[in-house]
């Protein structure tokens, strides 16, 4: 989810109806056993039942349609060193560049994570305490 996202970041979840959510919400969903956080591109109806068509902000292609119950919250808050924003709805000038640059050159992608692990930035302490791989994100869940 770069650039609003980074490895180390901690994401505050927000559980709230499926018909709350809106275009541009980065929701959390559970897939394959794993935790994917991507912006919601679409909201559409598959055989009577509720989807999600989303896409990191660095990613050029949608991801497959999620269920509606493999929804889990909404991405409220994000944390980054000491700091805590929400995503942005809509997206900046600045974050649409920076994204469409990140999705598109793999080698910039590449050092830009590069350069934000060698800086420290984020919670690095928190990990290594929690013994978690440093690119990770932890998941912070509220009512």
């Amino acid at each position: 989810m770069l650039p609003s996202i980074w490895p180390g970041d901690v994401i505050t979840i927000r559980h709230q109806a499926v018909d709350e959510f809106a275009i541009g919400d980065v929701g959390l969903f559970r897939t394959e056993g794993r935790l994917l956080a991507h912006r919601i591109r679409s909201i559409v109806t598959i055989h009577d039942s509720l989807h999600f068509i989303t896409r990191g902000d660095s990613v050029p292609d949608n991801d497959p349609p999620f269920h509606h119950m493999q929804l889990l919250g909404k991405v409220a808050a994000i944390q980054r060193n000491g700091e805590t924003r929400s995503p942005a709805r809509p997206f900046s000038l600045y974050g649409r560049v920076v994204g469409w640059i990140l999705c598109h050159c793999d080698r910039l992608r590449s050092l830009s994570l590069h350069f934000h692990a060698l800086s420290g930035s984020g919670t690095r302490e928190e990990f290594d305490r929690k013994n978690l791989p440093w690119n990770s994100v932890v998941f912070r869940r509220t009512k």
